[in-house]
């Protein structure tokens, strides 16, 4: 008890003048729109072309990055004027309670949710207290706000019942107000699919990567509809916008061979999502680098065994990193995977060694890892030379920007693969 007042009066001494001075100032920008963003997965995809499509339609502002956390909700408010039309708000949440915060300093006129999974389950334990507390961000909906549900989850649809306001449902179903269908998106081509809204029918063409990221780009085209944007904007402008750094990037090295970044976002859900973008693509070599995901009650050997089975399903070579990696070459070796497909290194430094002397031209990697071994740096050991060499870091962003990395590539390439046509 002694040790949860003091944790009390440090959050008031440190965050309640911040988060007051935000709620005034959020109260005098009236005329602003607020559109808040949240779920499990997809909140930056989403938050970012919906800020495109609004950028379009009138001045906006939008969350930087994915800062979606108390501090960043806050710089965000911070930076509406009374010129911006539009306030786009991206929310996260790591324990009970912090959307319902969150709702209450944003009060949004929109509140877009997409869906439910497992993430911070040291916290969130189960998949009804997620949704519970996504939930939380409908508190505060103004009066007269517009509730945008991923009518395809059976965790978010059943949030209708206790909107007070108008419900705005997206999916793929016919029952919904936004319906998307045909999706497909296959290494090289990127997701396309077919949008439905008020009987009007168009072709969807984004940069984003796997079937999965429907949900998000969907879901930003009816959050943008409910703030009074049109369809035909809405789809010109996600044709721009761009896969978030670390987030299912591809990204090229200079053999030719193309990373898939996906190291900054380590949970279980996610690594099913992005491995089926691996299965399903046209390479020369299909290769999968793993360390961990989070999220998941797994025993260790328990999940180096999944790593093993699923890099046979969707791969044709396996790169295991981290003290366990000798376990996941021995089960990759057991589900049948060729002698010399599995290799396993204690440090991703080592890694990177053989990676450089083994890729080539035509192939696709996916790398994943956990937040804190920040493997941003073995992509970056592909293009050139880094300084840091960390164990562990307790930054919670992708390397990019890091002062700290001291990186020096090797020569001009271009980092983002173009478009497909």
């Amino acid at each position: 008890m002694v040790q949860r007042l003091r944790w009390l009066t440090w959050e008031a001494v440190y965050w309640l003048p911040a988060w007051t001075l935000a709620f005034l100032w959020r109260s005098l920008m009236f005329r602003t729109k607020f559109i808040a963003v949240t779920g499990s997965f997809g909140k930056t995809a989403a938050k970012d072309c919906l800020a495109a499509i609004l950028a379009r339609c009138a001045p906006s502002v939008s969350t930087r990055g994915n800062s979606n956390g108390r501090a960043g909700i806050i710089q965000t408010i911070f930076k509406v004027r009374p010129w911006h039309r539009y306030a786009v708000i991206e929310a996260g949440t790591e324990k009970p309670g912090n959307l319902w915060r969150a709702s209450l300093l944003i009060r949004p006129d929109v509140a877009v949710i997409l869906g439910v999974g497992r993430a911070h389950t040291q916290s969130l334990r189960t998949l009804e207290a997620v949704a519970a507390e996504k939930a939380r961000m409908l508190r505060f909906l103004r009066r007269g706000g517009i509730a945008v549900l991923n009518g395809d989850d059976p965790n978010v649809a059943p949030m209708a019942a206790k909107v007070r306001g108008r419900v705005l449902t997206f999916g793929s179903g016919p029952r919904h107000d936004l319906r998307w269908l045909d999706a497909s998106s296959i290494w090289p081509e990127r997701l396309s699919f077919a949008v439905e809204y008020c009987g009007e029918k168009t072709k969807v063409v984004t940069q984003m990567l796997g079937v999965h990221r429907v949900g998000s780009v969907a879901g930003a085209i009816a959050g943008a509809m409910a703030a009074g944007a049109g369809l035909a904007e809405a789809v010109e402008a996600v044709r721009e916008v761009k896969p978030y750094t670390a987030r299912l990037e591809p990204a090229e090295l200079p053999c030719g061979a193309v990373v898939l970044r996906d190291e900054f976002n380590a949970s279980i859900d996610s690594f099913r999502a992005a491995v089926e973008v691996l299965r399903e693509a046209r390479a020369g070599r299909r290769i999968l680098i793993i360390s961990d995901c989070s999220d998941w009650n797994k025993m260790p050997r328990e999940r180096m065994r999944y790593y093993a089975r699923t890099a046979k399903r969707c791969a044709d070579a396996v790169v295991f990193l981290g003290k366990r990696a000798e376990y996941g070459v021995s089960y990759a070796l057991r589900e049948g995977m060729p002698e010399g497909a599995a290799r396993g290194f204690m440090r991703w430094e080592q890694a990177a060694v053989f990676l450089r002397g083994e890729l080539r031209k035509g192939d696709l990697v996916l790398l994943r890892g956990l937040n804190c071994e920040h493997l941003s740096r073995l992509y970056f050991s592909l293009m050139g030379t880094i300084e840091c060499h960390l164990e562990r870091c307790q930054i919670h962003r992708p390397c990019d920007t890091c002062p700290k990395l001291g990186f020096v590539p090797d020569m001009a390439a271009p980092r983002i693969t173009a478009c497909a046509e």
